[in-house]
């Protein structure tokens, strides 16, 4: 479904074909955002992902184009699981086919992801040659006993920049992501593990902005693993940056223990992140957030 400036909330259905392609607003010289979701995820007015589309095209002119694969994202796990991979074949090949067709390039391209919306993004990366950035919404891990395979796992090979933000860790029993570093760079607010707004008694959101109350620890859960979209709004909307440093852990952090000690590494985390030369694939960004929205603590 692609939304523009020009069709901001009535969506053109748009596909790899020359008739239907045409008759959509696509331009070729704005930016393109992919808005893929993850698992069980659903897509409804007043879904998550149309919210981040809203604020998206109230900052800038993009082809801002949300993927549904609704139809093949339930349970069981392990069919969404194989699913994923098809899905971002997919992509893959209406991102060659808007090349070829509309003489787009690949490196306006940013692929966002959330859950498991994070490794369709790899996926379509992987067959996307230059394909500009992708960005991982604490990409799921959701199975203790299905570990997430290399070859189908978002890695920071398949973008220019891949920069990936943890919220939750499925190993530990906070939540439905994947702790491991998957990008060039990876953020991990509060620790990446457990968020300070999630804890009983708190509003929430899931799929819609339609407010919940945690009560109980899986509440606890899908809540660390569902406010990293929030994370991700305010980071395009709000006039404060959430600004990580590169540390080798959160302890070393909180303990301003993070080299080099006299000119600590400082990134921002979210939509204005840029990938950085001289650092490593893999390396790891903390920071703290507020408790509630808009979250982030840096000024302008």
């Amino acid at each position: 479904m692609l939304y523009t400036d020009q069709r901001r909330n009535v969506p053109c259905y748009i596909e790899p074909y020359t008739d239907q392609f045409d008759k959509c607003s696509f331009n070729p010289n704005h930016e393109t955002k992919f808005l893929i979701h993850g698992y069980v995820a659903i897509l409804a007015p007043d879904d998550r992902f149309n919210d981040i589309k809203k604020v998206l095209l109230d900052y800038g002119s993009y082809n801002v184009i949300i993927v549904n694969w609704t139809m093949y994202n339930n349970f069981p796990f392990v069919l969404a699981y194989r699913n994923a991979r098809i899905v971002g074949i997919k992509v893959a090949e209406f991102m060659k086919f808007t090349v070829n067709h509309a003489r787009a390039s690949p490196e306006t391209f940013h692929c966002i992801g959330h859950s498991l919306g994070s490794h369709v993004c790899g996926q379509a990366g992987r067959l996307t040659s230059n394909l500009g950035r992708i960005t991982g919404l604490d990409p799921g891990g959701i199975s203790k006993f299905l570990r997430l395979k290399p070859n189908i796992r978002l890695r920071y090979k398949d973008a220019n920049y891949v920069d990936v933000i943890h919220t939750s860790d499925i190993f530990s029993g906070t939540g439905l992501g994947y702790l491991d570093a998957l990008g060039h760079m990876d953020f991990y607010p509060n620790g990446g593990v457990e968020q300070p707004h999630c804890q009983k008694g708190r509003r929430y959101q899931l799929n819609t902005v339609k407010n919940l109350t945690i009560q109980t620890s899986i509440d606890e859960g899908l809540c660390n693993h569902y406010i990293v979209l929030s994370y991700f709004k305010y980071s395009i909307m709000n006039n404060c940056r959430f600004i990580a440093t590169k540390c080798g852990n959160f302890l070393s952090y909180k303990q301003n223990q993070c080299s080099p000690f006299d000119h600590p590494i400082t990134a921002e985390m979210g939509f204005r992140s840029k990938k950085m030369t001289g650092l490593p694939p893999k390396s790891k960004f903390f920071l703290e957030t507020l408790e509630f929205p808009p979250y982030c603590k840096g000024e302008k």
